[in-house]
C-alpha cells in the first residue's frame, strides 16, 4: 500500500492524523457553544433528587421556596417537582406517585394457591387441539 493512500497522509493532516495548523474542521463547538457538554450526569436535574430535596424541607421552607427562587434561575425540573409536591398535599394520587418515584414501587409477591383451589383465570380466547389441528373455542369469560 502506498503511503499516499493512507488516511493520515491527507493534505490537511499530519502523519498522526491531526489537523495541520491553520486547518480547522468545518464545524466545531466554537460555532455552536450551546452543544458543548462536560459529559457528566447532573444529579440535581433528576426528578428523584428534586423530590427528596422538597420532601426534606420544613413546611415553612417549602411555602417560602417559590418566592425566594426567581423564575429566571429555576430549572424546569425544579418547577415541575415543586408544583407536583404542592398538589400532593391535597391529592392521594400525587402522594402515591411521589412515593413510588422516591422509594420505588412496593414489591408485589405472587404465591401459588393450595392444590384443589381455583387458580385465577385470565379472560381471552381458549385454544383446543383436535386431531393435530389447533382451533379457537371462542372467547372465554368466566
Amino acid at each position: 500500500m502506498d503511503k499516499d493512500d493512507t488516511a493520515t497522509n491527507q493534505a490537511d493532516r499530519d502523519e498522526r492524523g491531526r489537523f495541520i495548523n491553520g486547518n480547522t474542521p468545518k464545524t466545531s463547538f466554537r460555532d455552536r457553544p450551546q452543544d458543548r457538554s462536560d459529559g457528566r450526569w447532573n444529579s440535581k436535574m433528576s426528578f428523584s433528587y428534586q423530590y427528596k430535596k422538597f420532601l426534606s424541607m420544613s413546611v415553612a421552607e417549602f411555602e417560602k421556596w417559590e418566592s425566594d427562587n426567581d423564575k429566571k434561575k429555576r430549572t424546569v425540573v425544579e418547577e415541575l417537582v415543586y408544583r407536583r409536591t404542592k398538589e400532593a398535599r391535597t391529592s392521594l394520587k400525587d402522594v402515591k406517585e411521589i412515593t413510588d418515584r422516591v422509594d420505588g414501587r412496593p414489591q408485589t409477591i405472587i404465591t401459588k394457591e393450595e392444590p384443589g383451589e381455583k387458580f385465577p383465570f385470565i379472560k381471552g380466547f381458549a385454544l383446543k387441539r383436535s386431531q393435530g389441528e389447533i382451533y379457537s373455542d371462542g372467547f372465554v369469560d368466566y
